[in-house]
């Protein structure tokens, strides 16, 4: 019917799944970004093919706007990382431009790298 209708179903079919007993990573206390979060929406242009740095939204989304990016000078089309939200350790994947192969893998490397630590991306 509509996204208010899907997120009730989405939330349904969550609440039946068992719960776990502990998380298996370590949750820190949460800060908020240190970029101001409201200039999320000027970080990214409404013109969809306006090129924009991928880096200025995760600044704005991430605890203390700290992220620690992963092969940052291989694949830089794609822009991929470490980070916190809301205090939980997250792997970032962003799409910075056109994919090219060391790009996709150096995405490859992350996601398997990240399952190994049990990351979620």
């Amino acid at each position: 019917e509509d996204d208010a209708h899907a997120l009730r179903i989405v939330r349904n079919i969550v609440a039946t799944l068992p719960a776990r007993k502990e998380l298996p990573w370590a949750v820190r206390e949460s800060e908020e970004p240190a970029v101001d979060p409201a200039g999320l929406y000027g970080a990214v242009p409404a013109d969809s093919r306006t090129p924009y740095d991928v880096r200025e939204v995760i600044a704005r989304i991430v605890d203390g706007s700290r992220f620690q990016e992963f092969k940052a000078e291989y694949g830089q089309t794609l822009v991929t990382g470490f980070a916190h939200v809301h205090g939980h350790p997250v792997g970032i994947v962003a799409n910075n431009g056109i994919l090219f192969s060391e790009s996709a893998q150096k995405g490859a490397h992350f996601i398997e790298l990240c399952d190994q630590r049990g990351i979620p991306l």
